[in-house]
Formats: structure tokens, C-alpha cells, sequence
């Protein structure tokens, strides 16, 4: 991915910290297309390019994190990470508030996964999953490294977008992500782990009743606070125009989903960010405020990309079965063969031999050997050996001439 311009910096005046810039996601899109011939390995041109699609997106982003006006602390924690793959992944992190380290939390989540991200090459589901979890045992191991944090937790959002057209989200607590398209309008793509959301979806609460009632910031899932983490995960196609949103709960504790429609729709990440910030600032600041708004710029599907790009991408996601069958399964094949052979040589040897040697040649030559006739013998008396019988001599006999 190529990052045409970044900056990163934190707002003057304010306890907020801001960042944005525009990234290219994929292959350029004017390569010159080619034609190579295809061979049998599924999904693989294997002299040439891949069929596998791919596709060349262009993202805009912006982030921006607030105190807001109660808080003594941030204990928000946001950020933008180039994966290993290329993929570009979007973080927001929540720490529990009034819990004792809810900052520390939030900050070792966020670093718990950029780090992940930045070195795995799995399939982006298995990715996401994996980096939660390791997020999960970071926090849990700084509560044991420093017990005066015992018990701190934070909430996770992550979005991940993939040059397969895909994006995927995964998320645990409160801290939540949108999408708003042309002709859809704004849609969740999250929903909370909160016992206010659970009554929400039961009917048991209106959402007016949601924003003021005492238990609407009580998690049921949260990193940190657990052995192990459940984590909801989802892909969804993009779409060029889309724009979405990551957010804690600070935003949407005092923004209604048209508030957020409504920015989403007419600004720019930069300028929506910002108005966030501000629009929940001007109504009270409860809590604190992160907003990330990414923006897909551009999307196009690449017709031809080079075999070694999609054999490397795939190898990294695991999924190189036909790549292995060509490697492996042939020359495996041909050495259980010839093992085969070899056992049928040693147990029918001799029928094996006869069917591989050639046949003798054949000769008219031929020699008859004698025969021995021996004298006919006379048997004796019991106990007595056989008695040769002498045989009358020869006789000539003359040849007559018979008179007619």
C-alpha cells in the first residue's frame, strides 16, 4: 500500500489527538495486460496471471480522539497499521471508564494487535480473531504485572480492509463501527455487548430510556477481564463511495444515528472527524470521544496480476492447495509407485521376470540323443538277483526275387 500523505499530530488547545492521510491499497491500475497461457492448477495462470480477483483501492482516513469535558483522563486509544500483506487495519479502543487503568488498558490492546497485524499473513478472519485474542492476554498480563491494575479491561473495534474487495470487523464491548452508503443510507455493522443493548434488542427499553439508564455502561464482554474472549467477526463487499466509522461510546452516547448519517454524508473524513468531536463536546462531553472515518476513494478490479504476487499472497493465507498438489503431490505419487513395483517384483518375482524377459530364440538345429535298450532279464527264485536271458543271435535274411 502506498501512503500518499499522512500526518499525524495533536490539535492545539484541546486534549485531542488527530490523525489522517490518503493510502493506495493494491496493484496500480493501468498495467498493460498480458496473455499467458493457463495451466491446471486451480485459480492460477501458471505462466502468467492470476484469475483470482483482486482489486486496487484507494482509501481516505481520518482520526481524531478527545478528552471531552468530565474526564479527567483519555482512556481511548485509536490507530491506523499497515499489515504485513499490505492490508490497511483501522483500531479503536475504549478502557473501561471509573475502572483503575482503563488507559493503560486500551493503550496495550491497540499495541497487542498493531503488532500482530504488522507481522501475520493469515486469512483476515484468523488475523482479526488471533489479534484480539493476544489483546485479551496483553491486558491480562499487565493486571498480573501490576496488581495495583487489577481488574482493568478495554472494549475493541478493528476494521480491515483486503485487496480481495472484502472488509472485515471484529469487535468486543460497545465501541462500534458504521457504514454509510449512497441509497442505503447508515448501517451497523457491530452490535454491542452491553446489558443496555441486550434489553434494547428485548423490547425492555426504548432508546430514549437507553441513553439515561444506570446500567448502560455495564459490559458483558470487554479484553482483559476474562481468560479467553469471544469476538464477533463479519466481511461485507465494498463499494467505491462507501464511508465508515469507528467510534466509542462516547460518540454514540450522545449522536443518534441520523446525527451520524448526516456527517457521514456531507463531509470529508477530515472535516467529519472534527465535527464529531465538536457535536459531542457541545452536548455535555461525558465521556471521551474516538472517531476513525475511512473513505473508499477508488476500486478497481485488476484483470492480470502476476502469478508469483497471488502464489505468495495465497501461501501467506493458506490457501495454496493447488500450488501443493504441483510441488508435492505428484513427485509423491511416482515414489509410491515405484514402491509398489518393487514390492510385487519381490513377492511374484519369477512370473514378473518371465513377463519382462524376452522369449528364447528359435533354432532349427535339433540333436536327437541315443536311446538304450537294455537286455530283458529273467526273474529267479526269491531271494535270488534276476537272471540275464541270452537272446538268439541275429539271423540274415536273404532278399528273394519273387517271379510273376
Amino acid at each position: 500500500m502506498k501512503i500518499e500523505n499522512a500526518a499525524r499530530g495533536r490539535r492545539a488547545g484541546t486534549g485531542a489527538e488527530r490523525c489522517c492521510g490518503s493510502v493506495e491499497r493494491g496493484q496500480a491500475a493501468d498495467r498493460k495486460s498480458r496473455k499467458k497461457k493457463k495451466s491446471d492448477l486451480r485459480g492460477i495462470d501458471y505462466e502468467g496471471y492470476s484469475s483470482t480477483p483482486m482489486y486496487s483501492v484507494r482509501l481516505s482516513y481520518a482520526s481524531l480522539s478527545d478528552q471531552g469535558k468530565i474526564r479527567e483522563s483519555n482512556q481511548d486509544a485509536c490507530r491506523e497499521v499497515a499489515a504485513a500483506d499490505g492490508s490497511r487495519v483501522f483500531i479503536v479502543a475504549d478502557g473501561m471508564g471509573g475502572h483503575c487503568g482503563g488507559d493503560v488498558a486500551s493503550r496495550l490492546a491497540v499495541k497487542a494487535m498493531s503488532d500482530h497485524f504488522t507481522t501475520s499473513s493469515q486469512d483476515p478472519g484468523t488475523r482479526l480473531r488471533t489479534a484480539f485474542n493476544l489483546a485479551n492476554q496483553a491486558v491480562q498480563e499487565g493486571s498480573r504485572e501490576q496488581p495495583e491494575l487489577s481488574g482493568m479491561g478495554t472494549t475493541g473495534v478493528a476494521l480491515l480492509f483486503h485487496d480481495d474487495g472484502e472488509a472485515w470487523v471484529g469487535h468486543v464491548g460497545d465501541s462500534r463501527a458504521y457504514r454509510f452508503r449512497r441509497g442505503s443510507g447508515l448501517e451497523p455493522l457491530t452490535l454491542d455487548h452491553s446489558v443496555i443493548a441486550e434489553m434494547l434488542r428485548r423490547g425492555e427499553v426504548t432508546p430514549e430510556e437507553a441513553i439515561i439508564h444506570p446500567l448502560r455502561s455495564q459490559l458483558l464482554r470487554a479484553l482483559g477481564t476474562e481468560s479467553s474472549v469471544r469476538v464477533d467477526i463479519s466481511s461485507f463487499p465494498l463499494e467505491e463511495g462507501d464511508r465508515y466509522l469507528l467510534c466509542s461510546d462516547g460518540l454514540t452516547a450522545v449522536l443518534r444515528d441520523a446525527d451520524i448519517a448526516d456527517i457521514l454524508r456531507t463531509e470529508e473524513p477530515v472535516s467529519a472527524v472534527e465535527k464529531f468531536v465538536e457535536l459531542a463536546n457541545e452536548r455535555g462531553g461525558p465521556d471521551n470521544t474516538t472517531v476513525q472515518v475511512i473513505e473508499i476513494k477508488q476500486l478497481e478490479e485488476l484483470e492480470d496480476v502476476p502469478v508469483a504476487q497471488v502464489v505468495e499472497r495465497d501461501r501467506d493465507m493458506g490457501r495454496v492447495q493447488s500450488f501443493i498438489e504441483g510441488q508435492f503431490f505428484i513427485p509423491l505419487m511416482v515414489v509410491l509407485q515405484v514402491a509398489f513395483l518393487a514390492l510385487l517384483w519381490v513377492l511374484f518375482g519369477t512370473g514378473l521376470q518371465q513377463l519382462v524377459e524376452p522369449p528364447p530364440e528359435r533354432t532349427d538345429e535339433f540333436e536327437i540323443a541315443p536311446i538304450e535298450i537294455e537286455a530283458p532279464q529273467e526273474v529267479g527264485e526269491a531271494g535270488e538277483l534276476p537272471v540275464p536271458v541270452e537272446l538268439p543271435e541275429a539271423v540274415e535274411i536273404e532278399e528273394l526275387e519273387i517271379e510273376e
